[in-house]
C-alpha cells in the first residue's frame, strides 16, 4: 500500500480565490496569461513538494508559462490554504493540497478554503494534470516516491470531500481535538 494518494487536478490541487464564473470560455483560451503558483501547504522536500515539483515542471513544459512551486507551511496546511483563497480566482495560483481539506473543517470556524474559479479553466487545467499524472515517465517516477497517483473528475473529488468530512468530524469530536 502506498504511503500517500494524489488525486490529479480532481484531486488534491485546488483553485484559488472566491468568484463565481463569470468570466466564460474566452478567458479560458488564454489561459494561462502569466505565470503559476502551485501552492504545497507541506515542507519542501516531503510528499507533498515531490509531488508539486513533478506536476509543475510538466505543467511549465505544456501551457508554455512558468510554474513556480511555493512552500506554504503551518497550520496543518491551513497557511497555504489561506494563500492560495486570497489569490485572484483566475487558475494561476493552485493549492497541492492534502487530507487537511477534510480534517479543518471540524477543527476551524472558518477554514481558509478556495470554491468559485471559472468552471473553463478547472476544466483546462484538469485535462493537463490528469494527462501530466497518467504519463508513464511520471506515474512511474510518483509510484517510486510512495505516491500513489489516481485521478478523479472534479466532481468526484468534491462529492469525496464531502463525504470525508463527516468522518473527520467524528473523530475530532470523539477526540476532543482542538487547533492550537
Amino acid at each position: 500500500m502506498r504511503a500517500r494518494k494524489f488525486c490529479g487536478m480532481a484531486g488534491c490541487i485546488g483553485l484559488g480565490g472566491a468568484l463565481p464564473a463569470a468570466f466564460g470560455n474566452a478567458y479560458a483560451q488564454s489561459f494561462p496569461a502569466k505565470p503559476i503558483r502551485l501552492v504545497a501547504a507541506f515542507p519542501a522536500g516531503g510528499p507533498s513538494d515531490i509531488v508539486a515539483r513533478a506536476i509543475g515542471r510538466r505543467m511549465s513544459e505544456i501551457l508554455g508559462q512558468a510554474v513556480v512551486i511555493e512552500n506554504r507551511t503551518g497550520a496543518g496546511g491551513n497557511i497555504g490554504a489561506e494563500a492560495v483563497a486570497k489569490a485572484p480566482p483566475d487558475g494561476h495560483t493552485l493549492l497541492l493540497g492534502g487530507s487537511f481539506v477534510t480534517i479543518a473543517p471540524s477543527l476551524y470556524v472558518k477554514p481558509p478554503f478556495p470554491a468559485g474559479t471559472p468552471r473553463e479553466i478547472v476544466n483546462k487545467l484538469h485535462g493537463v494534470i490528469v494527462a501530466i499524472v497518467n504519463e508513464p515517465e511520471t506515474k512511474n517516477y510518483l509510484i517510486g516516491q510512495g505516491v500513489d497517483p489516481v485521478t478523479s473528475t472534479p466532481e468526484q473529488f468534491a462529492a469525496h470531500i464531502r463525504s470525508e468530512i463527516p468522518k473527520f468530524a467524528q473523530i475530532v469530536k470523539a477526540a476532543g481535538i482542538k487547533p492550537e
